[in-house]
């Protein structure tokens, strides 16, 4: 039922219109263009880049593992103990819909060679505030 209402979700997102910007992180203001690079860190598990984006008091929320994380320096642990949980794990953003307080990312994740490949379609809902990701849920299938 979720996954019904999460597409009918990020489709109603696509096609509202929104003011992107094209600069990065830039006079306390975080960006489409911010964005991309955050799911870059990513994708290359750089962890000091990727608490460089977020809030000091930021909610991290795992719907799939039901985990909620507050805090920079606990969300940072949580997210470098699962990108360590497989190694190879990647995750590439392929669409970024991104308005002036909130941001819905759609991501592949994936991780494995041969026959113990794997991926998995997600989405991220973000909240940013004053250039920094306050609120990150991310929805997947695990």
């Amino acid at each position: 039922m979720y996954r019904v209402f999460l597409s009918r979700y990020l489709l109603l997102l696509t096609l509202l219109p929104a003011a992107f910007n094209a600069y990065a992180v830039n006079n306390q203001e975080l960006t489409k263009a911010a964005v991309k690079v955050y799911y870059s860190a990513l994708e290359n598990h750089d962890i000091a880049k990727l608490g460089s984006y977020y809030a000091q008091d930021i909610t991290y929320e795992d719907i799939a593992t039901g985990e909620v994380i507050k805090g920079r320096d606990q969300a940072l642990e949580y997210v470098k103990s699962f990108l360590e949980s497989s190694p190879g794990l990647k995750v590439k953003a392929t669409q970024v819909v991104f308005d002036a307080d909130s941001a819905s990312v759609e991501w592949v994740m994936s991780a494995g060679s041969g026959k113990d490949a794997w991926s998995v379609r997600g989405a991220s809902v973000i909240n940013h505030k004053n250039g920094l990701m306050t609120r990150v849920s991310d929805y997947w299938n695990n």
